[in-house]
């Protein structure tokens, strides 16, 4: 908007999760015989299945346990490539499913090329589940765990698992990005649009 108009003035109005809150478990996840690691969405280049392949098999040769599982459907030829890599697709579930699905993760991890700030991120914040991201410009003031290519995030999902002071960071940025995206930021932020227009505006 700035861009098209200097003088603008401009609102932020916050996404919200969609599915309801549960507190995080604290400490490592080495414990949990086979960790789960989750990416929500449609299965669509933008989303770059591809690459959450491609943190599959890195990740798989630190934790060979690990199970992988994409939840949502999509174009077929992309689903079948996930199949093909081993990562379970769940089909499109409703938002309790999804809820508990995201639940049932150690690791949720976004593999998305491109695009706003997803939803699927404050699920996965929501339900406690500590998160690993591939960098794009809609997180880059996001404060969560990001990393630039597969091997990188396959490496921070690795720390998160064995290593508490990481798991611990990665809650402390849902923390924080849920006390920016909620109910009463996004209230504010739409009464600061309205008082903006003004009564007779």
């Amino acid at each position: 908007m700035r861009a098209l108009s200097p003088s603008a003035t401009c609102v932020a109005i916050p996404n919200l999760p969609t599915v309801a809150s549960r507190p995080a478990e604290h400490g490592p996840l080495s414990s949990r015989a086979i960790p789960v690691v989750s990416m929500v969405g449609r299965i669509a280049r933008q989303k770059d299945p591809a690459f959450f392949s491609e943190v599959a098999a890195a990740l798989r040769s630190k934790v060979p346990s690990v199970r992988f599982q994409w939840i949502g459907d999509g174009d077929p030829e992309l689903r079948r490539g996930l199949e093909r890599a081993g990562i379970q697709v769940t089909g499109w579930l409703d938002n309790p499913g999804v809820a508990e699905s995201l639940a049932s993760s150690s690791v949720y991890v976004h593999s998305a090329a491109y695009e706003g700030f997803p939803l699927s991120i404050l699920d996965a914040a929501a339900q406690g589940v500590p998160i690993a991201a591939r960098s794009i410009s809609a997180l880059g003031d996001s404060g969560l765990l990001q990393a630039g290519d597969a091997d990188g995030v396959a490496g921070l999902v690795a720390a998160i698992l064995s290593d508490a002071g990481t798991r611990e960071l990665a809650l402390a940025a849902n923390r924080s990005l849920l006390a920016r995206m909620n109910r009463s930021t996004l209230h504010t932020a739409l009464r600061d649009l309205y008082d903006l227009k003004g009564p007779d505006r």
